[in-house]
């Protein structure tokens, strides 16, 4: 994944990466509990958890920059992953009575059935990654094809990098998944249309107004160092294409419909 590493370079990135694999049991545990929250349409603790893990890795940095230099943002982001996206969930399930307790049991039939539908899921997540891993390795000058990619999507990445779609995605699955169970097929195949066309309408409109001052955009945030007004422009003339990889907001959406739809003879859907 990253050609061109000296050995040092490659011993850093593993030892920033063994700091953060332990974040991702937190980030997965926390998004479960956050999901029960957004089934009882509870916005407000799954909210503050982006919030509280990019504090904490500012936080970080600022107090431990200069001990443990750029490992401190990894500590910061280890300590944000169990306070943002896990423990704010829990003490919003906490109070609404949402209890734990361990169980193996692979044969339950809503497990099976959860497992199931978290297939496409999987693999829609899994192919963004990729595209992000063929872009790095194709992109002979990295810092001019690369970036406006990135650029392009930073409104639309997670979890540190949040979006103006993800979160309209996250709120509509409970009322999605109340209309469906009520039986409201027009009022529900209308508020899907209508939410994919306001989402994707932003969008568009978001990324029309970045394309126009594209140049000052792409020179306040990556010009410094060894990248110069001379790449400004080269990256400048990228980025306009990467706007066809957006708006990311109406999958996110028609994804939400899905498992509304999907959920709605399981045991634990949520009630109208």
């Amino acid at each position: 994944m990253f050609r061109g590493f000296s050995p040092a370079q490659v011993d850093l990135t593993v030892h920033l990466t063994r700091i953060l694999l332990p974040a991702q049991i937190f980030f997965y545990v926390g998004g479960v509990v956050s999901a029960v929250l957004l089934s009882h349409r509870l916005f407000l603790f799954p909210a503050f958890g982006p919030l509280l893990y990019n504090l904490l890795i500012i936080i970080g940095g600022v107090l431990g920059g200069r001990h443990f230099g750029i490992a401190s943002l990894a500590y910061g982001a280890l300590a944000g992953s169990i306070v943002g996206p896990f423990l704010a969930s829990v003490l919003g399930a906490g109070k609404i009575g949402t209890g734990y307790k361990p169980s193996f049991d692979i044969f339950n039939p809503a497990f099976r059935e959860w497992v199931k539908l978290s297939v496409p899921l999987m693999l829609g997540v899994s192919l963004v990654t990729a595209d992000d891993w063929i872009l790095r390795h194709y992109a002979s000058s990295g810092h001019r094809r690369h970036r406006p990619p990135q650029l392009c999507q930073t409104p639309v990445r997670r979890p540190h990098r949040r979006s103006r779609a993800k979160p309209p995605g996250q709120a509509s699955l409970p009322f999605f998944a109340r209309l469906f169970n009520e039986k409201r097929l027009k009022e529900f195949a209308t508020t899907v249309n209508d939410s994919v066309y306001r989402v994707a309408a932003a969008s568009f409109s978001r990324h029309r107004m970045d394309d126009g001052r594209r140049l000052p955009l792409i020179d306040l945030v990556y010009r410094r160092g060894r990248f110069l007004v001379s790449d400004t422009q080269t990256t400048a003339i990228y980025f306009s294409g990467s706007h066809c990889r957006l708006p990311s907001g109406p999958p996110g959406l028609y994804a939400r419909a899905f498992y509304a739809a999907a959920t709605r003879s399981l045991p634990w859907s949520p009630s109208p």
